[in-house]
């Protein structure tokens, strides 16, 4: 029986090298990672924000509105200064959906970390899609429960904004990628 010092002479010790498969791994995922990191804060943010952040904003706004709709209430975007892109629900203001709560962010965040994250790419081919397509939705409803939040509980509409809704949705993207690293990335091993 080996004692406290010594390490069990079968239990393999795994050394991260630049040479070692999991050292090359990680230093692309770096890679990649500081790449998306810089196109974001070098190209997008200065040169691309500006018509993209406005547009996807609209998007999300009139796609909550018709959603609004479906659940059988009056609802519209509206732009009235300085409200770019206001959601009127039932003729009374709802929600203002400003370009930091389109969710272009977290969609580009998560798309660039399965992206960077070693797997197969055909797993990538479906799980990026279907991923950014649940981000989307659950800012969708994100931004109507805030709509009627703005409504009929006023008062709870600050924490609701700050930090429950931001960390219900913060918490999907995690989740999402918790599945990515853990189930799908893994490449299946073949049988000897």
């Amino acid at each position: 029986m080996p004692t406290l010092t010594q390490a069990p002479k079968h239990s393999p010790r795994t050394t991260f090298t630049p040479t070692s498969l999991a050292g090359r791994e990680a230093l692309v995922f770096l890679g990649l990672a500081g790449f998306f990191y810089g196109f974001w804060t070098l190209v997008y943010e200065p040169y691309l924000s500006w018509t993209v952040d406005p547009w996807f904003a609209h998007v999300v706004a009139e796609q909550a509105a018709w959603c609004i709709r479906l659940l059988g209430h009056a609802a519209q975007v509206e732009i009235i200064a300085p409200y770019p892109e206001l959601i009127v629900i039932n003729g009374l203001p709802g929600v203002n959906v400003g370009t930091p709560c389109n969710g272009l962010p977290m969609l580009y965040l998560f798309a660039a970390f399965i992206v960077a994250h070693p797997g197969p790419l055909k797993a990538k081919a479906w799980f990026i899609p279907l991923g950014l397509l649940i981000i989307h939705a659950s800012n969708l409803v994100r931004v109507m429960a805030l709509g009627f939040c703005a409504l009929y509980y006023r008062e709870f509409f600050e924490v609701n904004h700050k930090y429950v809704y931001a960390g219900i949705v913060y918490s999907l993207v995690i989740g999402l990628f918790l599945i990515w690293h853990l189930r799908l990335a893994k490449a299946p091993v073949a049988e000897a």
